[in-house]
């Protein structure tokens, strides 16, 4: 999580989100222990390092998923992540 905060500081968007959450202009966003959400309570993941590949990686190769194709990846990322 250490690494998710730190790349909301370095992507563009998430800062611009994490400003309109500051000014009460949107509702599809919040901060919650300096971490970015969206609806469904999904955790957005800045665009900075390898942090989008290295969770593709994870959701993808590890043992507690198995092995799925493409789109079980993609539907187990979105079920819990957001990035744009």
């Amino acid at each position: 999580m250490d690494l998710l905060r730190e790349g909301l500081q370095h992507d563009p968007v998430a800062k611009s989100l994490i400003a309109l959450t500051h000014e009460g202009k949107t509702k599809r966003f919040w901060v919650e222990n300096d971490l970015l959400y969206t609806k469904g309570r999904r955790l957005y993941v800045p665009k900075w390092g390898n942090i989008r590949r290295n969770m593709i990686k994870e959701c993808h190769d590890t043992k507690w998923v198995g092995h799925p194709g493409q789109r079980r990846t993609r539907a187990l990322l979105e079920s819990a992540y957001y990035w744009p």
